[in-house]
């Protein structure tokens, strides 16, 4: 199963997202300078249609918070075979909106990088780092 993303995300510059063994890791950066809440859900399933697991029994709260970089090490796996990831970041209007839905097969990576962002310097710098994550923790 390929990832799905929206087609241009707001608020977020790169996305990675690896899976191994029980153990998976997400990382992005934030577009532009203003701090904005994330929040991370997890289905076995499928993709979140809004922001508040309560509104479905079948997502897991993975993250909620902020900052210009982040990465988010869920370790909470029950062995599935795809983790259905979808991030949400809140608007100025204090509302959130889908930014990322990514499906991540066992022992798999995904790597977005932004169009029109400039160098893979970084972004290659960050994959690597979640790697060596999940060699360290898998």
């Amino acid at each position: 199963m390929s990832p799905l993303f929206r087609p241009a995300s707001a608020h977020l510059a790169h996305f990675h997202a690896g899976q191994a063994s029980s153990v998976a890791v997400l990382t992005w950066q934030r577009r532009g300078k203003k701090e904005r809440d994330v929040r991370v859900l997890r289905s076995p399933q499928d993709f979140a249609a809004t922001a508040e697991p309560r509104d479905d029994p079948s997502q897991t709260l993975v993250f909620e918070g902020n900052g210009a970089h982040s990465k988010v090490i869920d370790n909470s796996l029950s062995g599935e075979s795809v983790s259905y990831y979808t991030v949400f970041v809140k608007n100025d209007a204090g509302r959130w909106r889908r930014e990322i839905c990514t499906a991540v097969p066992m022992e798999s990576d995904v790597h977005w990088r932004r169009a029109g962002v400039e160098g893979e310097g970084e972004s290659l710098g960050r994959f690597r780092e979640m790697w060596t994550d999940l060699d360290a923790l898998g």
